[in-house]
């Protein structure tokens, strides 16, 4: 996870399907996780296998989700849908299928001033300390 930790650009997760164990690792590592509505979240190997996080992993999923909510996936093996994750911050946005790669393609960089590969700044390092935890605590608008 490190290593997707130290990319200096935004990473956008495009999730389908079933996001789970280790792929759920990876995709809360990255900036921003767009998912269909297929999309499924969780830790079910924690029911069968034990504790199956790092302590790093725990940590970003708190920062994001929080402590209940992570114990509560863990504990009981929970997956969560594609709403759920939504309404508790974990996915940015919830797109139709077939625009997943479109939609994270289109925020991953354009020619509007988005963060690009060939972007020489460091785009991640430019965030104020503490983005993360602030972005979680903000409510999601009512629909």
């Amino acid at each position: 996870m490190k290593a997707v930790e130290n990319v200096r650009i935004p990473i956008i997760a495009a999730i389908r399907g079933a996001c789970t164990g280790g792929g759920m690792s990876i995709a809360t590592a990255c900036d921003l996780r767009i998912a269909t509505p297929s999309a499924r979240f969780g830790f079910p190997v924690a029911r069968t296998l034990g504790n199956c996080l790092s302590i790093a992993n725990y940590a970003r999923l708190v920062d994001i989700v929080g402590a209940t909510m992570v114990k509560e996936m863990v504990y009981l093996a929970k997956l969560i849908d594609a709403q759920r994750a939504y309404e508790l911050n974990y996915v940015t946005e919830i797109v139709a299928e077939d625009a997943l790669l479109d939609r994270a393609a289109e925020n991953g960089g354009d020619d509007r001033g988005k963060c690009s590969a060939n972007d020489s700044r460091d785009q991640r390092g430019a965030a104020p300390a503490g983005l993360r935890r602030a972005e979680r605590r903000r409510p999601r608008p009512s629909s």
